[in-house]
């Protein structure tokens, strides 16, 4: 079924819309990180560039490093501008763009997102890197896709009663790693190697009643004298 191109836009030059890319010009294996200024920073590690390209915070660069071909990719600020990129690029993979027909043959991409965090547990320092096994999205924007394996309903039932999560907002989602994946850890931060333990939920606390709101005064209305 062809799509419409109200679904899918592409610029004039058949580049897809918001990456500004050709499907030749991602590769296999990508970095993704929020900020565009990181982009350069992951790159000139790599042996060669042969791509440069950005359109607004989006900002891609594919080259390679030690024989292997990746790209790097920066998104920008919140999950609406991921939800963006990861269509553009599922559609650069799996969309003929000329036919604007799905290919028969689906290829695969390797995303690892990287980018920066705080952290509740005292005992992890400023600077630590981690590898997450869990992530919790409060967004709702997973629940627009069908899930696959790999969703934990039972932890996400005990944050929502734990935390009193509010019937107007986003029922959370939770993602366990992937099932035979290596175990994430704690990288190696001076001397110390630990692993990183899944710690969601610490023990109940008192429930406080939120303050009443302080009224404010009613401000006169000023007529501006130009």
């Amino acid at each position: 079924m062809k799509i419409p191109a109200s679904e899918l836009p592409l610029q004039p030059g058949g580049q897809i819309y918001h990456l500004g890319l050709h499907p030749e010009e991602i590769a296999d294996h990508i970095i993704v990180v929020g900020d565009p200024g990181r982009v350069e920073n992951i790159s000139r590690r790599f042996d060669t560039v042969e791509i440069r390209r950005q359109n607004r915070e989006l900002v891609t660069h594919t080259g390679t490093l030690r024989g292997k071909r990746i790209s790097a990719l920066s998104t920008g600020m919140g999950t609406d501008n991921i939800d963006i990129v990861m269509n553009e690029l599922d559609a650069l993979a799996n969309i003929d763009l000329k036919t604007m027909e799905v290919k028969s043959e689906h290829r695969t991409l390797n995303i690892v997102r990287i980018g920066t965090c705080g952290a509740l547990q005292p005992d992890i320092p400023v600077l630590s890197p981690i590898a997450s096994e869990y992530g919790f999205g409060f967004d709702g924007l997973m629940h627009f896709y069908q899930h696959g394996p790999g969703f934990d309903e039972a932890i996400v039932e005990a944050f929502v009663k734990h935390t009193g999560w509010g019937e107007k907002l986003p029922y959370p989602l939770l993602r366990r790693r992937k099932q035979g994946a290596a175990r994430p850890h704690r990288l190696r931060h001076g001397a110390r190697h630990h692993r990183q333990r899944p710690r969601l939920l610490r023990s109940p606390r008192p429930q406080c009643p939120r303050p009443a709101p302080v009224p404010r005064p009613q401000q006169p209305h000023r007529q501006l004298q130009l």
